[in-house]
């Protein structure tokens, strides 16, 4: 009788020990079929956004437009191929040093001072004119977009800039500037006024050699 208690005791033991061990398995089969499509979405959704930032970085790439990402002291996190080719470096050339290091010794003020007051007057973004500098000591102008990213909590966190070279465009303007002044310096000389009348906004223009003569 004590044999067959002890006997049946062991098969309880067994079922039981059966059952949490099934129960186990269930309980890890359920958490692979929950958890499971969790994490292939997480991966799913990585990859989307990695596709995403290829096709951004490409279409800059394709325009010709730099994109940058630097931190709130100047120094780059990020940079597209197009804003290393205008500067003559590599990516990971540039990847490290300062927006300060590829700006004109000229123009370095008032580009530090143009980002503490993005940071100093709680402003979004700001436009800049100024002159980059090449890795082989030239220099040309490009028109700088900058915006202040913040974090979570509205602390300001890094700086996501778009450069444009716009070259071409100054030395048209300087062009012109010395096409009138050369112009005004010659009818001074000749004594040849210049009268001027805009149609549209009717409006006139008369040299002082006019009010002269």
């Amino acid at each position: 009788m004590f044999a067959t208690s002890i006997l049946g005791i062991t098969i309880v033991l067994q079922f039981l020990a059966a059952g949490l061990a099934l129960t186990i398995s269930v309980l890890m089969l359920a958490g692979v079929i929950l958890i499971g499509p969790i994490f292939k979405s997480i991966r799913d959704g990585q990859a989307d956004l990695k596709q995403s930032e290829e096709r951004f970085r490409r279409v800059f790439e394709e325009t010709g437009v730099g994109m940058a990402s630097n931190t709130l002291d100047g120094h780059f996190m990020d940079v597209i191929q197009a804003f290393a080719d205008m500067l003559g470096y590599s990516r990971e050339e540039l990847i490290g040093k300062t927006v300060f290091e590829v700006t004109h010794p000229d123009d370095v003020p008032k580009t530090r001072d143009h980002r503490m007051n993005i940071i100093d007057e709680g402003r979004q973004m700001d436009t800049l004119e100024k002159r980059f500098l090449r890795k082989d000591g030239s220099h040309f102008w490009g028109l700088l977009n900058r915006t202040l990213i913040r974090d979570a909590d509205g602390n300001p966190d890094h700086f996501e800039s778009q450069i444009q070279d716009i070259e071409e465009q100054k030395q048209s303007q300087e062009q012109l500037l010395l096409n009138e002044s050369r112009l005004q310096s010659s009818q001074e000389l000749t004594r040849i006024g210049y009268f001027e009348r805009d149609m549209n906004a009717d409006t006139y223009f008369i040299s002082d050699i006019c009010y002269d003569l």
